[in-house]
């Protein structure tokens, strides 16, 4: 450890000839693009003038002055010229190591602004004015209010939480998010009891506990239990970093949410007595930091752990009692863990140091400012822990430590001044492109009170979806920074390309920028797709086979929105292969069956009413208490009988609904129906139009300005997918997303509503989660190379149940094959296309669906098999096609609740339109309706 290379003096290698640095630049393993990179890259420093710079002196120290004097005249020093690609950028830093120079040169863009400002609301009408009932959450369902002391309105945001521009107060509802990766924060119950145990949130790539005293910070590894299962373990305790106050008279009461959107959140910590703020965290996704930001209370940096070395401002120092160390940046090393981990003060900060257990803490009660923790290594010497007696699992093998990380300690230290407090999310289009820029927002950590410095960008993580979307930059396109940029032209980040993390969604790439566009493919959304020609009589014939009338339980509402808008929908999609097939008939037929199952809920006509929840900003369902005979629900709505409301069992009959689990799943299918009937009977469109906005509004509600609905409840911009389950529940592993494809199918839904109804904000909101969603499927569900996200020992094709925490190989529905890849295929429309296309991922799935299904008679009974043909005619159309015409009518019966959502005809024009180009949706003319 004494020998490594981070304790070593730095060199400066220079090319006298041409005054050029030299270095080498080893790609990293995990790298999956397919830019070659050559030994060594040369860089030619010139000034702005065209002038070549002095070359620094070889005795400067890079690690610490160098790093002040880049943020602090960054317009003294030189842009670049780079004669091949770079994958580290942003404003300039030079950094050497004793076998070779690394020279890094970080130049500012400024990217393209997408929109002109924030997303428009929807509506700005009350639910109530619409006719929804409303309640307020009481007892253990209610939000409570000690764990909320939300701030002012300040951001402006998609996923922010406050309005945009000029305006009051909003109602609290709107201020709450039910389904973020932070919600378990403010949630007031649990699967483990009536309060959730620990309220512990997943940053990337570590693991935060909202303790009483203080912050916990877990660095996480994986372990893989065989064959279905993979876990993110939590270091023991001994291992948690506590970050608290050392001041005698500051009692912590614990957090509350001061602010937060779908990419931060800031927890404030009061103190008992003054009931003022002592510190607050900065939780952000994939920081590379933990930010503490300290009010007037001495500061305590803690852990079970022994210390080893300590390092001040990269000096040796004592930790001994009584000695006061002032400096910048603490480097501490534990044999403990083998971890190495840097701790960021502000300039002259002295800490005081006791080495058993480790303790780093400041004895004035006025210290205010920012402490930031990052580990820089999670396998320093690869050595047994004298603690536990076992190697740390970050490391590979034992006595291999993981070396050659100086770029990003450089980084961290680069980056170290630069805080991101909050991030805003634009999206737009351009031709056949869809960009989603993430503007990190950015404040310097330590200001020193002189004029304003130009700070480092931002160093945050990106997963394996982001390394595949996201622009790198080559320094050769920014030599002239004041050229005006092109139409077009995006911005770029940098790959520092070692340092990070392995993690369960993958290996987290550690890069720089405070921008971050983020490229996809457009594809086509279509209303239903193109079926072969010669399969059209078919079609028609098994179109005027179809049940068209709404059971009982439906056509009153007694169901729950999830299962009874599966039956609607069913309906809505035959009213659009009717259409495209010219019957008129049997479009006559369906209509008054499609405006009773969607009228029944729109006009507060359902035996199991949706109620607006003004507490949490929602609609949830009441429940029903079922009784057969007659059907009806014995449960007297009148009285605010609504059994799911306040009790969990209960909840789970409605999916858990009232506790704000899948409503994406649930309210996409009433939404897909609606969306159908407005485009084929604009009367309808127009006289329902707000109400259906409002289911719209609960799951994909773009702007902050809405006063009733958090924005896009369900959705994780930082991941790329939505959450389902989860809600106001906390579970030890997290939220979780389990049948996959109704996340994109919500998002669809919206989209063709936003057609037939004119609205291009919704459909470009729409749009963007749909891709968002196929592309995060394809990299955390489906596996196509293994080992690329989870270890190898998840030795299957597909990630059943994703959860924050855990990954497991199997569905809610059930453990089987069939259960775990049909989700992948349902509910049957077009859009599945989006992300069943990868061939040799189809035919493996397919083969595993068709070994688990064959003579299985749950796989039938349950309409699974449906699931399977559909999957294999992306394969083998007419081999697919001859199976499903001989599947019996029980696959598709409307007495079997996961064949509900099912017909014969939907799945035959699906599978007679497999690989059938189709039009995206535009909206309808007006046309007769029956």
């Amino acid at each position: 450890f004494f020998g490594s290379p981070f304790l070593s003096p730095p060199l400066l290698v220079l090319s006298p000839a041409r005054r050029s640095f030299i270095f080498p630049t080893p790609p990293p393993a995990h790298r999956h693009y397919s830019e070659k990179r050559k030994n060594p890259v040369q860089v030619t420093c010139r000034r702005q003038s065209g002038a070549p710079l002095p070359p620094p002196s070889p005795s400067t120290n890079l690690l610490e002055p160098i790093h002040q004097s880049f943020v602090l005249g960054l317009s003294a020093f030189a842009m670049a010229e780079v004669r091949l690609p770079l994958r580290f950028s942003s404003s300039s830093l030079i950094l050497a190591m004793p076998t070779a120079l690394l020279l890094v040169v970080l130049l500012p863009c400024e990217g393209l602004h997408f929109a002109s400002g924030p997303a428009p609301a929807l509506s700005l009408k009350n639910p109530a004015d619409l006719g929804f009932p409303v309640i307020a959450r009481s007892g253990a369902i209610a939000p409570k209010p000690d764990l909320l002391c939300l701030a002012p309105p300040t951001h402006s945001s998609w996923g922010g939480l406050w309005p945009g521009s000029g305006g009051g107060s909003k109602p609290r509802a709107a201020l709450l998010q039910t389904n973020t990766w932070w919600t378990v924060a403010i949630a007031p119950l649990s699967v483990e009891g009536p309060l959730p145990t620990h309220r512990r949130i997943t940053t990337v790539p570590y693991v935060v506990d909202l303790a009483t005293r203080g912050v916990r910070v877990s660095y996480p590894y994986l372990l893989t239990n065989p064959p279905d299962i993979v876990q993110t373990i939590v270091d023991p305790p001994i291992f948690e970093w506590s970050l608290g106050t050392a001041s005698a008279d500051v009692i912590l009461a614990g957090h509350c949410l001061r602010d937060g959107g779908k990419l931060w959140a800031r927890m404030a910590y009061r103190d008992t007595q003054t009931k003022r703020d002592v510190m607050e965290l900065l939780a952000v996704r994939g920081s590379a930091y933990i930010s503490v930001r300290y009010t007037k209370a001495a500061p305590e940096i803690s852990t079970g752990q022994d210390l080893t070395q300590l390092l001040v401002d990269g000096v040796d120092a004592p930790c001994e009692e009584g000695v006061g160390l002032l400096g910048r940046k603490f480097i501490v090393y534990s044999a403990d863990s083998d971890t190495l981990w840097a701790v960021y003060v502000p300039a002259n900060t002295t800490l005081y140091c006791e080495p058993s257990p480790l303790r780093l803490f400041g004895t004035e009660d006025s210290f205010s400012g920012v402490i930031r923790l990052a580990i820089m290594n999670n396998c320093t010497t690869g050595a047994e822990s004298p603690k536990t007696g076992l190697v740390s699992p970050h490391c590979s093998a034992p006595n291999t430590p993981h070396a050659h990380l100086e770029p990003y300690w450089a980084a961290l230290d680069f980056s170290a001044d630069t805080l991101v407090t909050s991030a805003t999310v634009t999206v737009s289009t351009l031709h056949k492109l869809l960009y989603t820029q993430v503007d990190w927002v950015v404040e310097q950590a330590w200001p020193n009170g002189t004029a304003p410095v130009r700070l480092a960008p931002a160093l945050q993580l990106a997963l394996p979806h982001h390394m595949t979307q996201l622009r790198f930059g080559n320094i050769t396109e920014f030599t002239a920074p004041h050229r005006k940029k092109k139409a077009g032209e995006l911005a770029v980040v940098t790959e520092v390309g070692v340092g990070g993390h392995r993690g369960l969604t993958g290996y987290a790439a550690p890069v720089v920028g405070s921008r971050w566009v983020l490229t996809l493919a457009r594809k086509p959304l279509p209303w239903v797709g193109s079926p072969d020609h010669g399969k059209r009589v078919a079609l028609h014939a098994a179109l005027q086979q179809e049940p068209m009338e709404l059971p009982i339980q439906v056509s009153r509402g007694m169901l729950d929105p999830y299962s009874a808008g599966r039956v609607v929908a069913r309906l809505a999609q035959l009213v659009l292969i009717a259409e495209q097939l010219q019957d008129q008939g049997v479009i006559d037929r369906l209509l008054p069956q499609l405006r009773e199952g969607l009228g029944v809920w729109l006009d507060h006509r359902s035996e199991n009413p949706l109620f607006f929840d003004s507490s949490w900003g929602g609609l949830v369902s009441c429940g029903c208490v079922y009784l057969p005979q007659p059907p009806h629900c014995s449960n007297r709505v009148a009285r605010n009988d609504c059994p799911a409301l306040d009790n969990f069992d209960a909840a789970r009959q409605e999916h858990l609904n009232p506790f704000y689990g899948g409503h994406h799943h649930h309210y996409g299918y009433l939404i897909y129906a609606a969306a159908v009937l407005a485009k084929v009977d604009r009367a309808w469109g127009n006289a329902y139009h707000d109400k259906v906005l409002v289911l719209v509004r609960d799951i994909a509600n773009p702007s902050s300005e809405d006063p009733y609905f958090p924005t896009l409840r369900h959705f994780d911009w930082y991941l790329g997918h939505s959450w389902s389950s989860g809600g106001l529940m906390d579970s030890p592993n997290g939220l979780n997303q389990d049948s996959t494809a109704e996340a994109p199918h919500a998002a669809y839904a919206s989209f063709l509503f936003s057609v037939a109804r004119g609205m291009p904000g919704l459909a470009l909101a729409s749009e963007a989660m749909v891709l968002c969603e196929a592309a995060a499927i394809q990299m955390y569900w489906q596996i196509h190379t293994p080992g690329q996200v989870y270890p190898r020992a998840f030795a299957h094709e597909l990630a059943g149940v994703v959860w924050d925490r855990m990954v497991e190989y199997q569905s809610f529905l059930g453990r089987q094959p069939f259960f775990v890849i049909g989700t992948q295929a349902r509910p049957v429309t077009p859009a599945l296309a989006l992300h069943l296309h990868h061939k040799p991922w189809l035919k493996a799935a397919a083969e595993r669906m068709a070994l688990s299904c064959g003579g299985s008679e749950l796989c039938l009974e349950s309409g699974f098999v449906v699931h399977m043909h559909v999957l294999s005619s992306l394969l083998d159309k007419e081999a697919a096609w001859n199976k499903a015409q001989s599947l019996p009518d029980s696959a598709f019966s409307l007495a079997c609740p996961s064949c509900s959502g099912n017909s014969r005809t939907t799945a035959l024009h699906f599978i007679a339109s497999a690989g059938n180009l189709a039009p995206t949706a535009t909206r309808s003319e007006e046309r007769r309706v029956g």
